[in-house]
């Protein structure tokens, strides 16, 4: 079998990779939910670049990136039943400076049918983010179906610690509540780290 070219493969890698940067909008399908990253953008409105939805008993989040053109905030946008309002949230998740791999609890079940719950690792291997800023959710970025809810944006190195994870990993957002109450809820790590390159290659 005759290989091709050294110039025949790379005009097939540059056509191969000037088709995925024209691409707008994919998918990265995980084991329990999906990211949908869209490098499409505008200077006037905010709109979830990637995004992962997650349903926690009676309320919703959308998590990811969002932002106008060229910024990419790192949120949680939740919406709680009867008008309940949290103060704060905060990130986390596991801890790889003080962890070998990733914390996944199977208990002899396979991978794809294990809960979010089990993929995060004990307190004494978590590190954590408090949110920095809080916010109403503006317009923008409530999905389809929500027409309330409250921003938080974590700061910037939270994202690189995410992308540094395992794809079969969790983390968790923590909305704090007076009264010393607390709502959680779990987002799969999986393609993160890919979801967020893909915004970063430019569209042509």
């Amino acid at each position: 079998m005759r290989l091709p070219r050294p110039d025949a493969r790379r005009q097939r890698v540059r056509g191969a990779f000037e088709g995925y940067a024209r691409l707008i909008k994919m998918d990265y399908p995980g084991d329990l939910s999906i990211w949908r990253a869209d490098r499409s953008s505008s200077v006037q409105a905010a709109r979830w670049r990637l995004a992962q939805d997650v349903t926690f008993g009676d309320s919703r989040m959308v998590f990811g990136l969002a932002g106008r053109k060229g910024a990419n905030a790192l949120l949680a946008l939740a919406h709680f039943p009867g008008g309940a309002a949290p103060y704060s949230a905060r990130l986390v998740l596991r801890d790889v400076d003080a962890t070998s791999g990733p914390y996944l609890d199977s208990r002899g079940a396979s991978l794809t049918a294990m809960p979010l719950t089990r993929r995060l690792p004990p307190a004494a291997a978590q590190q954590s983010y408090a949110a920095e800023a809080r916010s109403t959710a503006g317009l923008d970025l409530l999905p389809a179906g929500m027409k309330s809810g409250w921003a938080f944006r974590f700061p910037p190195e939270a994202a690189g610690a995410l992308a540094q994870l395992d794809p079969r990993e969790a983390i968790a957002i923590d909305f704090l509540f007076p009264g010393d109450q607390v709502r959680r809820a779990y987002v799969e790590v999986g393609d993160f780290a890919a979801g967020r390159a893909f915004l970063q290659v430019a569209s042509r």
